[in-house]
């Protein structure tokens, strides 16, 4: 694949194997996929899912491995197909028969991956003795006439005649079901052993890559999970790619819990991913590193590359300084000592301060560049990393080019902030219209949310523009009260998620006061540069009470009424 701009995005399902191969960023934590253990792999849109999973495929291991076969044989399962949405099956009444229908189509999607992967690669795992006993095997099991030479083409075949026929049987005659529909027992299973037979394929492990299983039905759901729950994984295991636990059951077909560390491990991809220590920036700087020297570009350090301004570190040097020295409001109430400890975490907002209480026309601009300022507006997702790059590097590479004919030694300082306000303008606009984008969203729903995000803003600005508050830098905020207004939780949970659907807002797990774990809630920081704010955060969460969301929701509120002890408390 050849690369205009090093920073194009591409889905994982959009890129070919060798540019996989090229982009891809090793990390200890997802070597746990090339295990016998089910996984499940949590991450948000654009957070590096499928590109996890699509890595460790059979097709990529051999690549590497010059066509030595693994231990671990990667099956790459795709959700997010046509037949995975059909909805003929709720047309049944009875719930043993939506059950079946649902195992019956998902079975076949698997079998067909794995059958389409035994093809592509048939003449490395499998000898000519091996094809003569598949014949044998599919004739026998599944009643399939094939000889050695077209066995694994005829059962591909018989696979998508299994999928005509149950959707001839739903419409016409659903009393058949039972008899003609597969399971994983008829089906996979029986599979799964012919293949642990063949000469150069025994004692070897398949594991399922299963991506965007949020979007199986919750009779799949069940069926996959019950087929977890067995815990025996000497011949096969499951990895499993969901958005979210909210977006997942996590019950058996028999109404058992699957458990974490008992069942299955996780791989969260956003843990850790704010804050100049974080996981993420580490990660994100190695994906553009990576890409800057496969073009070879010449500069290599994303540091570089995307320069911050040269005189913003001055200047926060400055502010620094006449703070230690108690020259502004925020430091009058500290003494020397205390003083030199706050500066380095109130320097940025008092930056932002003194522009934003002078004329709006002052919004800050230089302070919106360098690759740590860019890494910190993506919110942890490498989609929303590389969209900001690729952005920038486009107008500069069509300016070079008028200019001199030549790529872009390095990212201009007017470009990087010039792209990230019109950036951050555009994901204003594009939230006015998120009832086109979302399912189950109305032009009603896409008011209240810009309603509310423009509110978090305004508490955004009173920390900047108030010297009497504290905790500046916070831009992640969790939910208490829920008591109060349960009834109100259910429509606050739909609204967050068509915002988490759209990439408006982003969760992870965090600590609480008790000790235990709660959801905190990041806005797409992308939207603070249009108001003029700062889009780099410090670790820590605001509190907020339901009745508070419930306002915010349906008031504007003006940044004055946000003040500390008010509607929101920090922790």
């Amino acid at each position: 694949m050849k690369l205009n701009d090093p920073f194009i995005y591409a889905g994982a399902n959009e890129l070919d194997d060798e540019s996989i191969l090229n982009f891809y960023i090793q990390s200890n934590e997802y070597d746990k996929i090339l295990s016998k253990k089910n996984i499940f792999v949590i991450g948000q849109r654009g957070s590096g899912k499928s590109m996890i999973l699509k890595y460790n495929t059979l097709s990529l291991q051999l690549m590497q491995s010059k066509n030595k076969i693994p231990d671990i044989i990667g099956i790459y399962v795709p959700c997010n197909r046509p037949y995975f949405r059909k909805q003929e099956y709720m047309l049944l009444e009875s719930t043993y028969e939506k059950a079946i229908v649902s195992e019956h189509f998902l079975v076949l999607s698997i079998a067909k991956q794995l059958i389409n992967t035994l093809l592509a690669h048939q003449n490395i795992l499998l000898t000519e003795n091996d094809m003569i006993e598949i014949a044998d095997e599919l004739n026998f099991l599944f009643d399939i006439e094939c000889t050695a030479n077209n066995c694994l083409t005829q059962m591909r075949r018989y696979l998508t005649k299994k999928f005509k026929e149950m959707q001839e049987l739903l419409l016409t005659h659903p009393e058949k079901l039972k008899i003609n529909a597969l399971s994983f027992g008829t089906l996979i299973f029986p599979i799964i052993e012919m293949i642990n037979n063949c000469e150069n394929l025994q004692n070897k492990h398949i594991t399922f890559l299963i991506d965007d299983a949020q979007q199986l039905n919750q009779m799949q759901m069940q069926t996959l999970n019950t087929w977890i729950s067995y815990r025996d994984n000497s011949l096969l295991s499951f990895k499993i790619a969901i958005t979210g636990k909210e977006e997942y059951l996590f019950h058996t077909e028999t109404e058992n819990s699957i458990m974490e560390n008992h069942d299955f491990l996780e791989i969260l991809l956003e843990e850790n991913m704010f804050g100049s220590k974080a996981d993420f920036n580490q990660f994100a700087k190695e994906v553009v590193q990576k890409r800057l020297e496969l073009v070879q570009f010449g500069i290599t350090d994303p540091n570089k590359y995307f320069a911050a301004d040269k005189d913003i570190a001055k200047e926060l040097q400055t502010i620094k300084q006449k703070y230690i020295k108690g020259q502004y409001p925020e430091s009058k109430k500290f003494q020397p000592e205390q003083r030199r400890k706050n500066a380095s975490k109130i320097h940025r907002a008092i930056y932002f301060r003194e522009i934003l209480s002078k004329h709006k026309a002052n919004k800050p601009k230089k302070i919106y560049t360098g690759f740590d300022t860019i890494t910190g507006i993506s919110t942890g997702v490498i989609r929303n990393l590389l969209i900001m790059c690729s952005e920038m590097y486009s107008r500069d590479d069509e300016h070079f080019e008028r200019k001199s004919k030549n790529k872009p030694p390095q990212i201009r300082t007017s470009t990087q902030y010039e792209a990230i306000l019109d950036l951050s303008k555009k994901k204003w606009m594009d939230l006015k219209t998120i009832d086109r984008r979302v399912s189950h969203c109305s032009k009603e729903d896409a008011e209240k949310l810009h309603l509310f995000f423009e509110n978090f803003g305004n508490m955004l600005l009173e920390k900047i523009l108030n010297p009497e508050s504290t905790e500046k830098r916070i831009l992640s905020f969790y939910i208490t009260d829920t008591q109060i207004n349960r009834s109100y939780v259910q429509e606050m949970d739909r609204l967050f998620s068509i915002a988490k659907q759209d990439g408006y807002l982003y969760t992870r797990l965090g600590p609480d006061k008790s000790g235990g774990k709660t959801v905190w809630y990041t806005p797409n920081r992308l939207l603070w540069p249009n108001l003029g704010l700062d889009p780099l955060g410090e670790n820590g969460r605001f509190s907020l009470g339901i009745t508070t969301i419930q306002s915010m929701f349906e008031t504007k509120i003006s940044s004055t009424k946000f003040q500390d002890g008010g509607l929101f408390n920090v922790t």
